[in-house]
């Protein structure tokens, strides 16, 4: 993948050269390859490269010339653009490289904003189009790639990543204290809102146009005419088997070795089960172990690895390595961030990173097919197995009254109980959380994540079955089973769901340098002084933890990621 920046002058000056440069710089990690500019007049294009696909012929920016110039910078993986350039090439357009990244430059020139819905895979896409003067910001369906901006009276920025906005000093920092409510609550901020009030994401399935100084913002496309849809369907489990194996053998195009991130769950396991045999080399899998055995998954993870026969590597995560990688994770997650599944996960990608340039996931099957505990339950409004403080200790918690983000009512679309819980987390968590996660921790390795089941095709199939498919008689992710039920071990189709987390309460209340980290941060001088948490109800709880009267690790590794990030990048 790569990282992307670039500014639009509104005030007739010309670009900041120096604050693109900048930008580009702070997005180093995420594209080692290569790095390269494009500047004229008002406009600046910053691109980081890492390279994937057609490493001598896919630099960015990329320029189309003619009556009408085009030039793109992009953190795409666009899959079936092999389908589209000959599309393109029968229709007369000649290609000068082998990359994906000339496939988007003209199915835009051919098509406009319209193309983006023809491209699957994942992107964050930005195009400079001269003649009308205009800049188009986009953004792959389900928010798999990020896609930061902020404009003020002088100037439009955009960026892969927060920090590279913070390289342009005139970014209003004031924090979005309904955002920040949230994040307290569920662990991550809302998509599309950030921590600061005036710095938004472009939301999935969106296009923005900027043009002499006016932002306008459209989507291109809507997961709920698909989720609503009560088309009948014939011979599901062969059709989702044929689906799976088609975006999996598309999600292995690559001019570099290709891995799996495999945890022994049902979606990794697909994955892997797929790709050990569509790959033409023996596949890499890579997975993470725990000392603590109600944590462990490497023995699931093993299983899975011999059945397909692929090169398994496992990595032990101690309580010591996991207090080493959280302080690499503040340096990197430039917003506050308090999912703990990302220090296993880091430990994972870091050890993917030194075999492979690319790996495939198993992210979005829950979403799509129904395989959180909340779904199949009769409540619509609300996932309380995911809350960290609830409303009420919110309320307590806060040293002053704090705005809240008001939750938008569920869309009046007829749809059942299943299937509001389903659309509610496509459009929340899984951009919110688990991609941005996915995004961050791999590519703070120079890792690039591919996620088939969020490939548009299996997704678009997914998202049309009827409820039975999804939840039967308590058995969530029902038809992906019997999808798999011949090729997956049995141990494994019959596995309960199993969070990829860490034995938080358990390292907070056993001595050393865990515990020690998180509450020398939490009591801190710095976080008195900010006077945002009420001192006594945090003791209060650490009195609980202490005497295991009531856990609240959670809690606590949410206030201290807050409080690490106010400290590191809070301004």
């Amino acid at each position: 993948m790569c990282g992307i920046s670039g500014q639009v002058k509104f005030d007739a000056t010309p670009v900041d050269r120096a604050l693109v440069r900048r930008m580009t710089r702070a997005l180093a990690h995420r594209g080692p390859d290569d790095e390269r500019f494009h500047f004229d007049g008002a406009v600046g294009l910053g691109h980081r490269r890492l390279s994937i696909i057609d490493a001598a012929g896919g630099a960015q920016p990329m320029t189309l010339r003619g009556p009408r110039p085009l030039r793109l910078v992009s953190n795409s993986e666009i899959y079936n653009y092999v389908e589209l350039r000959c599309e393109l090439e029968e229709s007369g357009h000649q290609f000068v490289s082998r990359s994906d990244t000339e496939v988007i430059l003209r199915l835009f020139a051919a098509e406009g904003v319209a193309g983006f819905l023809r491209l699957e895979g994942m992107f964050a896409i930005a195009i400079w189009d001269e003649a009308a003067d205009s800049l188009y910001l986009a953004r792959d369906r389900f928010g798999v790639k990020p896609l930061y901006y902020y404009h003020d009276q002088s100037a439009f920025l955009f960026a892969s990543e927060l920090k590279a906005l913070l390289q342009y000093r005139g970014v209003d920092r004031a924090l979005d204290r309904g955002a920040l409510d949230s994040y307290f609550g569920t662990l991550a901020l809302p998509e599309p809102q950030t921590v600061f009030r005036h710095v938004h994401k472009l939301a999935p399935g969106h296009v923005l146009t900027v043009r002499r100084g006016r932002v306008k913002q459209t989507r291109y496309w809507n997961p709920v005419p698909e989720i609503a849809s009560r088309r009948p369907l014939a011979n599901p489990v062969a059709r989702l088997q044929n689906e799976i194996e088609r975006s999996v053998r598309i999600s292995l195009r690559s001019d570099v070795p290709v891995g799996v991130l495999l945890s022994g769950g049902l979606d990794s396991s697909t994955v892997t089960a797929v790709a050990s045999r569509a790959s033409e080399t023996r596949l890499h899998t890579f997975s993470a172990a725990f000392r603590e055995g109600d944590f462990d998954e490497g023995p699931w993870a093993r299983l899975v690895a011999k059945r397909f026969g692929t090169r398994h590597h496992e990595v032990l995560v101690t309580k010591s390595t996991a207090t080493e990688i959280a302080l690499q994770l503040i340096e990197h997650f430039d917003e506050p961030f308090a999912d703990s599944s990302s220090i296993p996960m880091f430990a994972v990608c870091q050890a993917a990173s030194q075999v492979v340039k690319t790996a495939l996931s198993g992210e979005g099957a829950d979403e799509l097919f129904g395989g959180y505990p909340w779904h199949g339950s009769r409540r619509s409004d609300g996932h309380p197995s995911r809350a960290v403080f609830t409303r009420e200790e919110r309320d307590q918690l806060y040293a002053s009254v704090w705005r809240r983000t008001k939750r938008r009512p569920a869309p009046a679309h007829g749809l059942s109980p299943l299937k509001h819980s389903l659309l509610d987390d496509l459009k929340t968590y899984l951009p919110s959380d688990i991609l941005l996660k996915s995004d961050r921790v791999s590519m703070m390795h120079s890792l690039e994540l591919r996620v088939p089941f969020l490939n548009h095709q299996l997704a678009q199939f997914a998202l049309r079955l009827p409820d039975q498919m999804k939840v039967r008689s308590g058995v969530r992710k029902y038809l992906l089973r019997e999808a798999m039920r011949d090729m997956l071990p049995s141990e494994v189709l019959q596995r309960p769901k199993k969070g990829f987390s860490i034995p938080m309460d358990v390292w907070l209340w056993e001595k050393g340098p865990w515990r020690d980290m998180v509450y020398d941060t939490v009591f801190s001088d710095s976080l008195r002084r900010r006077g945002l948490f009420d001192m006594m109800m945090l003791e209060r709880m650490q009195r609980e933890h202490d005497r295991l009267e009531r856990v609240h690790g959670y809690k606590f590794w949410t206030l201290f990621m807050f409080e690490s990030w106010q400290r590191r990048w809070g301004g």
